[in-house]
């Protein structure tokens, strides 16, 4: 009886499933471990796409890291300037270096990539063999990122970044003179 009423429900299940454009993330990810990949992609697609999915980021970013693990570290701000290549990019960064005989480090992105509105990449420098992980959440129409930084399980935080754009600096520049 069992097999009969799966026989039964299965195929018009899959059928409304492929239909339904309102799959939320979590029944998505059941649909795929039953039915297989298809119906839910195609379904958490349809559901999900945004403006964040498809903007272009190129363009010069500001941010800052702090640390959950090990408390205690100080907060950190860099810049970065990112080229968008649609599912790959590159960012260049500079941060202030606390070392007292360097003022600035620079690092690079390595292994970049993007699916819709989610980022990973390996940040390495040019100066030691120090990597680290981001895992980013595109935001506010492309103008902010933000998520995750680990270097290891003992070292690992929350980063922000923002766009920086010469019109908003010309406008802030504006709104302080006297």
């Amino acid at each position: 009886m069992t097999i009969f009423l799966v026989v039964l429900f299965v195929p018009a299940s899959v059928m409304a499933a492929s239909d339904n454009s309102k799959l939320t993330q979590e029944e998505a990810q059941l649909w795929k471990e039953f039915f297989g990949e298809s119906v839910a992609q195609n379904s958490l697609q349809k559901s999900e796409a945004t403006v964040e999915d498809s903007v272009n980021l190129t363009g010069q970013w500001i941010g800052y890291y702090e640390y959950d693990m090990p408390k205690g570290q100080p907060d950190g701000a860099f810049t970065a300037v990112m080229k968008d290549l649609g599912d790959e990019f590159s960012m260049t960064f500079l941060e202030p270096r606390n070392h007292p005989s360097e003022y600035v480090q620079a690092a690079i992105t390595l292994d970049p990539k993007r699916q819709g509105k989610y980022l990973s990449f390996t940040k390495s420098y040019s100066n030691s063999d120090t990597v680290i992980q981001y895992n980013l959440v595109i935001r506010h129409s492309g103008m902010v990122m933000d998520g995750t930084w680990r270097i290891n399980d003992n070292v690992y935080g929350r980063a922000f970044f923002y766009r920086l754009k010469l019109d908003e600096l010309k406008e802030l520049k504006q709104q302080t003179e006297i």
